[in-house]
């Protein structure tokens, strides 16, 4: 009776490990580099992380204008986010900094005043704002 009972367990453990797995990378994220230069490191990754992960511009640089869409895991909310330009210039969003990636479908990364990098995040509306009024 016993074998079985570990068994029973262990089908439990694979089965919810194979269910996480096919929930990661499942949305869509649209960067686009609005930024004026090229983008020669991008890493994206869930704050707590201290691994920074995949390098998204690594194979390619990621060109001025360009844009590029990831998949990120929804059940993640925060990320950190760290890039470098090619002026060598290393932009680092992490900690307080946080990104909310609950519901986004698009970041632009792009240059302000005095060159400072700046950020937009676009999210979907509400289910409520979908919804056409019945008035």
């Amino acid at each position: 009776m016993r074998p079985l009972k570990i068994f029973l367990v262990a089908m439990v453990f694979v089965a919810s490990a194979q269910v996480t797995a096919l929930a990661a990378n499942t949305e869509r994220l649209e960067i686009i580099n609005d930024t004026g230069q090229i983008i020669e490191s991008l890493y994206i990754a869930p704050v707590g992380n201290t691994n920074w992960g995949k390098d998204f511009a690594e194979e390619t640089p990621f060109d001025a204008y360009q844009k590029k869409v990831i998949k990120y895991n929804p059940a993640i909310r925060y990320f950190k986010l760290k890039f470098t330009l090619w002026d060598g210039r290393e932009i680092v969003w992490q900690d307080d900094k946080r990104l909310d990636f609950s519901r986004a479908w698009r970041l632009i990364l792009y240059s302000g005043k005095r060159d400072e990098i700046k950020y937009t995040i676009y999210k979907l509306p509400d289910e409520k704002s979908k919804r056409k009024s019945s008035d």
